[in-house]
């Protein structure tokens, strides 16, 4: 997995999760190489009509639970 630096980029916040891509059906949560194969994922579940949300974690400790449950509720029934 690559990817290009971009000069004075600003550094992502230790503990700040980020959506990568909006969805309104199903929201993935994927972290490090992981999110190559969420990103595959969203690609097929779009083909089959799906939208799907991803978060990439960035970090695990401190996990953003802040961000999970506020992105994720949208998909849990009453």
């Amino acid at each position: 997995m690559k990817e290009d630096l971009v000069e004075n980029a600003e550094l992502p916040q230790i503990g700040r999760a980020r959506v990568v891509r909006s969805g309104d059906d199903v929201t993935l949560i994927a972290y490090s190489a992981m999110l190559a194969c969420a990103r595959e994922a969203a690609e097929q579940l779009a083909r089959d009509g799906i939208s799907a949300e991803i978060i990439d974690l960035r970090t695990l400790a401190p996990l953003d639970m802040a961000t999970i449950a506020a992105r994720s509720p949208k998909h849990i029934a009453p």
